[in-house]
């Protein structure tokens, strides 16, 4: 009996051997088939990433095109503002230089204005103390009449 138990345990591990193997086998089958399918899957999410990148740095690349226009533009709006204030800040000194040159002919047109109003108040002084043309009349009709008498 001896001899029938290690034959029947010899068969027994080698079964148990046999179905190891096989296990081990469509272990590494499935191993083999779940490497290839991930290996399948991070070909295609790679593929994808390298797609979305080419195409967000075109947007990117045209984005950074049209702002840089913008700077452009923007720069040379800058550029022809400060012309222009420069050019105000010229014609600003020209007026100022004419307004000195104004005030210092208002002063002198003030003083002889200060004349002026002197001299016609002593005309007017002067006139009061003289006659009218109807006074005068008047008074060379007397005189003819006086005359013609004397």
């Amino acid at each position: 009996m001896d001899e029938d138990i290690k034959q029947l345990l010899g068969e027994v591990i080698q079964h148990v051997d046999d179905k190891a193997i096989e296990t081990q086998n469509r272990f590494d089958n499935k191993v083999a088939e779940i490497t290839k399918h991930v290996d399948e899957k991070a070909q295609e999410t790679q593929k994808y990433v390298d797609e979305k990148f080419t195409e967000t740095r075109r947007h990117f690349e045209v984005l950074t095109e049209h702002i840089d226009g913008r700077f452009d533009l923007l720069a040379e709006q800058i550029v022809a503002n400060t012309e222009k204030l420069v050019e105000h800040d010229q014609r600003f000194d020209k007026i100022d230089q004419r307004l000195e040159i104004l005030e210092v002919k208002m002063v002198s047109v003030e003083e002889d204005v200060k004349i002026v109003k002197e001299d016609v108040s002593q005309i007017k002084v002067n006139l009061s103390q003289k006659v009218s043309k109807q006074e005068f009349i008047l008074l060379e009709t007397r005189v003819n009449n006086f005359e013609q008498k004397v």
